[in-house]
């Protein structure tokens, strides 16, 4: 297994870490190292995105993986709209009481 380390490319800041498992070459499996995550689903999404945990947030953000913020959304909300953005793997980070948690969230169309 190998851990890979998601870091903006300028100011250096760690956006999240996994550790992955390979199997002849290929990723069967990514982990998160830190725990910190919410229920985020559809994951992969396509149009919405859903949270169960929506009384302790304030606000969620997507980050395309050059740290740019592409998406930010007060909560709590039943959904969130994520049809205008580019298929691609993006990074949330969910505001709220308990800190910030982050995971990555996958957008498919």
């Amino acid at each position: 297994s190998s851990v890979a380390i998601l870091q903006h490319v300028t100011t250096k800041a760690t956006y999240n870490a996994a550790k992955s498992t390979r199997s002849n070459g290929g990723t069967t499996g990514i982990t998160s190292v830190n725990g910190n995550s919410i229920n985020l689903y559809p994951n992969p999404a396509n149009t919405l995105v859903y949270t169960d945990e929506l009384a302790a947030y304030d606000r969620i953000e997507l980050s395309d993986l050059t740290g740019k913020v592409v998406l930010s959304h007060a909560l709590p909300s039943a959904s969130i709209d994520v049809s205008s953005l580019p298929a691609g793997l993006y990074v949330t980070r969910v505001y709220g009481k308990t800190g910030v948690h982050a995971q990555r969230l996958l957008i498919q169309h």
